[in-house]
């Protein structure tokens, strides 16, 4: 049996990430897949194998703690809108999305943290940015077959 990690000494089988590859393979999205075998592929690979991990890690604090896991609804799995799956991370969010005992996880491990106004604005000062727009532009010759381009910084 090849292993894909242990959890509290447990080995995981690597079968669940064969699986979960081939559902994404067989998929409504696969043509936009990485070529098997490429680098991409073994980097979305290592991507479904820490969704998996952090999937199975939940499951086993969920029932640790006695969690109430309440399974999707008939409107599908939950989703997270687009600034709170950035928040997350994609991995975590991807496992959000598509495990209910993360989700239970999630909401016991948040469910007493009230940040105080000072957090707040000491987070928002840590991640507003100044904006990055408008940048300068560059001037392109329409011609396709020959693009010659220049920045107002180059000389």
């Amino acid at each position: 049996m090849t292993t894909l990690g242990l959890l509290d000494g447990r080995p995981l089988p690597r079968t669940a990430l064969d699986h979960r590859l081939a559902a994404l393979r067989n998929g409504p999205r696969a043509t936009a897949l990485p070529q098997s075998g490429s680098s991409e592929d073994r980097q979305l690979t290592r991507w479904v194998a820490q969704v998996l991990l952090t999937e199975a890690l939940c499951e086993a604090v969920a029932a640790e703690r006695r969690l109430p896991v309440v399974p999707d609804g008939p409107d599908g799995p939950a989703r997270l809108d687009q600034q709170a799956a950035v928040e997350l991370g994609s991995i975590t969010a991807a496992a959000f999305e598509g495990n209910p005992a993360v989700r239970a996880v999630y909401a016991a491990v948040t469910a007493d943290v009230e940040p105080s106004p000072a957090d707040i604005a000491h987070y928002r000062t840590m991640t507003t940015r100044p904006p990055t727009w408008p940048r300068p532009r560059s001037t392109c010759s329409p011609a396709p077959a020959r693009r010659r381009c220049s920045s107002p910084t180059a000389s």
